[in-house]
């Protein structure tokens, strides 16, 4: 289930996420999956429209960067990251993301504690977890960037969760 859809998926796959990210996700509460792994730790939840959300966070860390996969019915989905935001709340379209010598144009939104990076492709977060993190600009926000760093053990957190979402 990590292939990337149609344009028509990957849209409500991003609003999958802005669900998730309010807090009105799902049927369920998270469940835990796996035993984790060196400060992350994994949930899976099955969302109103049968979709599944498997969300790995680094526990050991302040900003508790979480990373996330929203797999869709039709074996489409997207991922999607956060990080703690404290007093960001909106959404900046075109803001960037960059890692792994590469920059990316996404939208993110923040509830004025987090930031939810949304409309990952899977390759790409299998680039962002080998890098260990990313930086990022919000656009239009002065002093609106940073680093979210993922740790040493994000490329094997990823694998947990694309079991989780295969599973």
């Amino acid at each position: 289930m990590r292939v990337s859809g149609t344009t028509g998926a990957r849209v409500t796959a991003l609003a999958l996420a802005g669900l998730i990210a309010s807090g009105q996700s799902g049927q369920t509460t998270p469940a835990a999956f796996g035993s984790g792994l060196a400060g992350w730790s994994f949930t899976r939840e099955t969302l109103q429209d049968g979709s599944v959300d498997c969300r790995a966070t680094l526990q050991a860390d302040a900003q508790a960067p979480a990373m996330g996969f929203v797999a869709t019915p039709d074996d489409s989905g997207v991922g999607y990251f956060t990080a703690a935001g404290p007093g960001f709340s909106g959404t900046w379209a075109e803001s960037e993301m960059t890692a792994a010598g590469a920059a990316d144009r996404l939208t993110v939104s923040g509830d004025g504690q987090r930031l939810m990076f949304n409309g990952i492709d899977p390759v790409r977060m299998e680039d962002i977890a080998k890098a260990g993190g990313f930086t990022y600009l919000l656009t239009g926000v002065a002093n609106g960037g940073g680093r979210v760093d993922l740790g040493p053990h994000a490329a094997e957190a990823l694998k947990m969760l694309w079991d989780c979402t295969d599973g």
